[in-house]
């Protein structure tokens, strides 16, 4: 599922980009059931949208507060804009750094965690026990030592985001309704290396038509 949401990220990262708005339909999503300060039980994790031309989404969501769209409400308009530089710096290093080994629910999970606390976070710290958000725990009768691995985890995330300094491998964008919660979605930007090979193979085409034609 995963390779396949990120070939179609590759492929619409250009009308994505060009777009002042974007349709989507959700039609799933893979999390972790937690508490936070923001609310009681939510499942935290990434959400799974499709445009009207089949291609497929992963986004995660920016207001832990606001409820999400489902697939009974159909194709929701979403408003494309850009985070301000310091949580846009943060959401690329978090994105580049880990975006691409997430598998399970319970890493989209923690990675939701990571999210949650570099847009709700007032201050410079990141801190999954204190400031603006909060991780509590799992369940209410989850073991503490679970939590700790859950916690350690998305703090592994941020950790990483914070220390990346590589190339910008995402384009990374905001999606708001005013109805719904707000969205992030990261889309793949392919290497230069991606161009060189097509653009060769796009030479080679033309070379074997212009073969056969003489």
């Amino acid at each position: 599922m995963k390779q396949i949401t990120m070939a179609l990220l590759l492929g619409a990262g250009a009308s994505v980009a060009s777009a002042d708005s974007l349709s989507l339909t959700y039609t799933g999503k893979s999390g972790q059931s937690a508490y936070t300060n923001f609310t009681s039980r939510f499942v935290g994790g990434s959400m799974f949208y499709a445009d009207g031309q089949g291609q497929s989404f992963e986004a995660f969501c920016v207001e832990p507060t606001q409820g999400h769209a489902v697939a009974a409400d159909g194709a929701v308009s979403y408003a494309l804009s850009r985070f301000d530089d310091g949580r846009a710096t943060l959401l690329q290093g978090l994105f580049s750094s880990s975006f691409g080994s997430l598998s399970t629910g319970y890493e989209r999970g923690a990675f939701q965690m990571a999210v949650w606390e570099i847009v709700t976070e007032s201050g410079a710290a990141l801190d999954l026990a204190a400031g603006d958000f909060k991780f509590l725990y799992l369940s209410r009768t989850s073991s503490a030592s679970a939590n700790q691995d859950f916690a350690a985890l998305a703090t592994s995330y941020l950790t990483a985001a914070a220390a990346y300094s590589g190339p910008a491998l995402y384009d990374i964008q905001r999606l708001s309704n005013g109805g719904y919660q707000d969205l992030v979605l990261a889309t793949a930007v392919p290497e230069p290396g991606t161009y060189a090979l097509l653009l060769g193979g796009l030479g080679l085409v033309g070379w074997a038509k212009r073969r056969r034609v003489a």
